[in-house]
């Protein structure tokens, strides 16, 4: 881009000087030839300023990362709608969780698992959702050791998605509660937090967010 700067530095400025002599005044017994040569080298510079500049415009834009025009060329299907390359849908009705991924598997999706959970959460807002949305994360069903000096460990892993990939301990609001037998917690989406995912029992009802895949 600096090289590209200097030519059209250099374009512009010899453009601007012939503009200028051509600004002079020619006397009437100069060859009109001289004056018609001139402007086919004013003309001839400003093709090679513009052809310049064409290219400049085609650098930046071939300069954008593959997958970010991948992204933005995905296309959703009616109710889906595209948030940052992938497909989602806002539910208009309260179900539980279970109730929630049953609805979603029988749109030929699943219970969101975005990559980008910040963008599925700017989409919330931006379309007025609701404050909580059930999301596709629950409590792992492996019941962990109680041994203490893995306490630590095994509460972060016992946090999954639905793909079974476990859920970043910094997404969470809040601490993880504890486990409570015939009490199963799982995961929401809070547009009113930061981080934006909560704890909440699984027999809540609430609004949910499917994804396809």
């Amino acid at each position: 881009m600096p090289g590209f700067l200097l030519r059209l530095s250099v374009a512009m400025g010899f453009t601007c000087a012939l503009a200028a002599a051509l600004a002079i005044p020619v006397p009437e017994n100069d060859d009109l030839r001289s004056a018609v040569a001139v402007s086919k080298l004013v003309l001839a510079q400003q093709a090679v300023f513009f052809r310049e500049l064409i290219n400049a415009t085609r650098e930046r834009t071939s300069g954008c990362a593959p997958h970010v025009r991948s992204e933005m060329s995905v296309s959703c299907p009616s109710p889906f709608a595209n948030v940052m390359g992938e497909c989602f849908y806002l539910s208009k009705i309260l179900l539980t969780w279970d109730q929630a991924r049953t609805h979603c598997l029988g749109m030929g999706a699943e219970l969101a698992v975005p990559r980008h959970l910040y963008g599925l959460k700017s989409f919330v807002v931006g379309e007025n959702g609701p404050i909580v949305s059930w999301v596709g994360a629950q409590e792992s069903e492996v019941e962990e050791p109680e041994a203490t000096d893995v306490e630590a460990k095994s509460d972060e892993s016992r946090w999954q998605w639905v793909d079974e990939s476990v859920v970043e301990p910094e997404l969470f609001y809040s601490k993880p509660p504890s486990r409570r037998p015939n009490h199963k917690i799982c995961i929401e989406l809070r547009k009113d937090r930061h981080p934006a995912l909560e704890f909440k029992t699984c027999t809540t009802s609430q609004r949910f967010i499917c994804q396809l895949h």
